[in-house]
């Protein structure tokens, strides 16, 4: 497994945020958690590469604790991409996606050849390479997230942590985004917002409810309409979809 939590517990002046966490990730799968606002996902995403956040229990990467991982190794391993960022950043493209090549260089250390190279293929994955000189403070919310992506690619990591990458997104850069995640198969774990597109997106769901997991599977065993009742407050229909897997109708909500 690439990712691996015991018992975790997190709480944050004397309140229980999360209890008792525990699940695997495998290589190359995207997990999305989803649940109601204040389940716990954020907080589950940050135990995952804060080891001091931890009240107990413990997490893993690659079989190795996080409490022995030096911060700078762990970010060689684990990009993360959380909801709290300032947009407004007097940075070139360039410039900001080069910002991830920090935990492979040495203080004050100059921008090798490898630096720029991938640099370069971080920009170009996402399809903002030709625009590497303008200022990222000009760029739509839509092309933010795809710099802020591409910093991420430059860690070279083999784990991608997101909070709610969609956040604030047009349909259309909701699909374009995660379906460029989705194909870089790193192994991926995201909070996401939207049921159908964690539907569409990912190979298992974690249900988080009052900060403990409810269930945890494939779309299909996991999004049914008697969790979307009890855990989401809402009615629904639920259509198995060739393409997208299921299709949610939601009808209303729980009183």
């Amino acid at each position: 497994m690439t990712v691996r939590c015991k018992h975790v517990d997190v709480n944050i002046q004397s309140r229980s945020i999360i209890r008792d966490i525990s699940l695997d990730v495998a290589t190359g799968e995207f997990v999305g958690v989803v649940g109601p606002n204040g389940s716990g996902k954020t907080t589950l995403l940050k135990s995952l590469y804060q080891e001091k956040l931890l009240s107990s229990g413990s997490v893993y990467i690659h079989d190795k604790p996080t409490s022995i991982i030096r911060v700078k190794d762990l970010a060689k391993e684990m990009a993360v991409l959380m909801q709290e960022h300032d947009e407004n950043y007097d940075f070139s493209l360039e410039e900001m996606v080069m910002m991830g090549r920090s935990p492979h260089k040495r203080l004050f250390e100059g921008d090798s050849r490898e630096d720029v190279e991938c640099m370069n293929n971080s920009l170009q994955s996402v399809g903002l390479w030709e625009r590497r000189r303008q200022p990222y403070s000009q760029l739509s919310g839509g092309e933010k997230q795809r710099v802020l992506i591409a910093r991420a690619l430059t860690q070279q990591p083999s784990i991608l942590l997101l909070d709610e990458p969609t956040n604030h997104l047009d349909i259309h850069h909701q699909l374009q985004l995660l379906d460029m995640i989705k194909g870089f198969q790193l192994t991926t774990v995201a909070a996401l917002h939207d049921l159908n597109l964690a539907a569409r997106v990912c190979d298992r769901i974690i249900v988080m409810h009052n900060g403990s997991v409810v269930t945890q599977g494939s779309p299909r065993k996991v999004l049914t309409e008697d969790i979307l009742k009890s855990v989401f407050r809402v009615n629904a229909q639920i259509v198995e979809h060739p393409v997208n897997k299921l299709q949610i109708t939601f009808l209303g909500a729980v009183d």
